[in-house]
């Protein structure tokens, strides 16, 4: 190239740079508009506690029934139905089991939702979960909420009837009384199962529920904007854990006076020991780089323009689990290395672990049935050196039942007053097992919610009365609070095959199993010698429970369930043949809610 065509090309250069430097620069994707709408879309999930207590015995078709959102419902970054939103749904199906087929059904539709503002959005969504269980999506009309099988059409029930009758019959009669005992107790166990109904749908206030939103809710930006003012000045927001909230404003070229709008300069508090050792998770879709912790802390000095996006502080995950061996022995030997702790099938990083150090609620259920009278008057001594072997900070709470539940005495660390509950018990009635521990595991459960949850049940375990909760309802109870449930059974009085025959008819649940799924043990009482070391072997056993803690990896948007699966290490075996794992299945990430 030659000196006189570059020197052409150096002069064209310098004229054309300053014109380039004159155009504008690209523009930046803008900001959040608080004008802008949110559409929440189809298929998202909310979580929600039930505030209109829900009975198949009691609720009818076109009852009215609440709900309070139990954590924000989040899209892109920003809230569109702030937690404590009040839902509200119709009843469109009330059944009671039947005596002989079908289960208890409520089916329930979603009419709207009142925000903190007051503004009311129709809502169109399904419910996809009960506690930790799974509804079925219905083939026509809303998802039904069931209740447990009971024994209607159960051919098994009947002939369990028709065995115990043959072998009385065969023991007082020889073989022609076998056949006549077969024939009446099959009779009277077919008797009872037409004069029963199945177990009823209870569903108490505080039930956890899951919704999918059916089609895309639209939320109008002024409803957004109005939504982010009311949180700003809500009382306790400024920096309240779980949930941070930071103030992103808007930018605005055509505005000359918008840069040097102040920023809100709010004072800094002071964090706690606790929120110094969990590390947040931010899930903001576009945060200021420029808001420190010290002006994000509390938006209370907010623009009135301002967008309300998200930064959630997750909190630790606690999970209390008991390993045995396939002989069924617990085992008390592992270390942190030798667990896996999955939620939503990822693994997590164990960041905890400690062997019986949380304080305890237990609940100490009596049966006080004419079957356990003879162990009644000495329960009192033989409770009160037991319960001696608890931590100075554990509480306990006192149960007895017969054909209702009663509570003798709230949870307390005064081991006099259990004492003295137990010298009041005074014996007689059925027995309603299963209400009896459903209602003590709801009891700890909102009474204690950051304690571990213990029931031991003193029973004979031969339920008579039919009781209100379900088996399965009280198993699931149990699992989202969880309680581990101990059974030390007694021998109870020999009776005759009339007085045994309800236990047999469906319906009246099972203490074992109750015991087996919640991760505790049924330990015999053949006699009044044997019944202080039994109930001391429990309170031992409580020492044998392993606490894991782990923070997520992923900060999933709140209003989710998140699946938790507890197993050892590859070199232990596998689950369910070489050990059993007893643990939590999993939580519900609420605003607010320790988990």
């Amino acid at each position: 190239m030659s000196r006189a065509t570059a020197v052409t090309i150096l002069l064209l250069a310098c004229r054309l740079l300053p014109a380039a430097a004159a155009q504008d620069p690209p523009a930046a994707p803008p900001p959040h508009s608080a004008a802008a709408g949110l559409a929440v879309p189809a298929g998202h999930k909310a979580i929600m506690q039930l505030e209109t207590p829900l009975h198949t015995r009691t609720s009818h078709e076109g009852d009215r029934v609440e709900f309070t959102t139990a954590a924000d419902v989040v899209v892109d970054g920003r809230v569109a139905i702030p937690n404590q939103s009040t839902v509200s749904a119709i009843v469109t199906k009330c059944k009671r089991a039947g005596r002989l087929f079908g289960r208890a059904e409520i089916r329930m539709k979603f009419e709207e939702s009142r925000l903190a503002d007051g503004s009311l959005l129709p809502l169109q969504a399904s419910i996809t979960r009960v506690g930790f269980d799974l509804v079925d999506p219905a083939k026509e009309g809303d998802p039904k909420i069931q209740g447990e099988t009971g024994a209607g059409g159960d051919v098994g029930a009947v002939a369990k009837g028709g065995a115990q009758g043959a072998i009385i019959g065969l023991i007082y009669g020889g073989p022609r009384g076998a056949m006549y005992g077969s024939a009446t107790g099959a009779a009277i166990t077919a008797v009872g199962m037409l004069l029963s109904r199945g177990p009823d749908l209870d569903l108490p206030q505080s039930t956890m529920f899951e919704a999918a939103f059916d089609r895309p809710l639209e939320v109008p930006g002024e409803v957004v904007q109005r939504t982010a003012q009311v949180a700003a000045s809500a009382p306790g927001a400024a920096g309240a854990p779980p949930i941070r909230r930071i103030i992103q404003l808007p930018q605005d070229a055509a505005d000359p006076e918008a840069a040097q709008r102040p920023r809100p300069v709010l004072k800094k508090r002071e964090a706690t020991a606790a929120e110094k050792a969990e590390p947040p998770v931010e899930t903001a879709a576009a945060a200021d780089p420029s808001l420190t912790a010290a002006n994000a802390e509390n938006p209370a000095a907010a623009d009135p323009e301002a967008t309300l996006t998200l930064s959630v502080k997750v909190g630790m995950v606690q999970v209390d689990a008991v390993v045995r061996d396939k002989a069924g022995r617990i085992i008390e030997t592992l270390t942190r290395d030798d667990f896996r702790v999955f939620e939503d099938d990822v693994q997590q990083e164990i960041q905890s672990f400690s062997l019986d150090e949380l304080p305890l609620a237990l609940a100490l259920v009596i049966d006080r049935s004419g079957s356990v009278a003879p162990y009644i008057s000495e329960l009192r001594r033989i409770a009160t050196r037991a319960l001696a072997q608890l931590k100075a900070e554990d509480e306990v709470a006192l149960f007895s039942f017969a054909s209702d539940v009663q509570r003798v005495e709230d949870l307390t660390a005064d081991r006099a007053r259990i004492a003295d509950g137990l010298s009041r018990i005074r014996p007689g009635g059925g027995t309603n097992i299963v209400d009896a521990l459903h209602d003590s595991i709801t009891y700890l459960a909102l009474a204690a919610p950051n304690r571990r949850h213990v029931v031991i049940l003193v029973s004979d375990n031969q339920a008579t009365v039919q009781p209100q909760a379900g088996e399965g309802e009280t198993i699931r109870a149990a699992l989202e609070s969880d309680t581990v449930v101990y059974s030390i059974k007694t021998a109870g009085e020999r009776q005759l095959l009339a007085l045994q025959l309800p236990s047999l008819l469906g319906g009246t649940g099972s203490a074992a199993k109750i015991t087996r799924e919640t991760g505790g043990e049924v330990i015999n009482a053949s006699g009044i010698a044997s019944l202080d070391g039994a109930l001391a072997s429990v309170i031992t056993r409580l020492r044998m429970r392993y606490t894991l803690g782990y923070y997520p990896t992923s900060a999933a948007q709140g209003g989710a369930f998140h699946a938790i699966t507890v197993r050892l290490a590859e070199e232990h075996g596998k689950p369910n043949d070489d050990y059993f794992m007893h643990a939590r299945r999993g939580y519900y990430a609420t605003a607010g809610r320790t988990r």
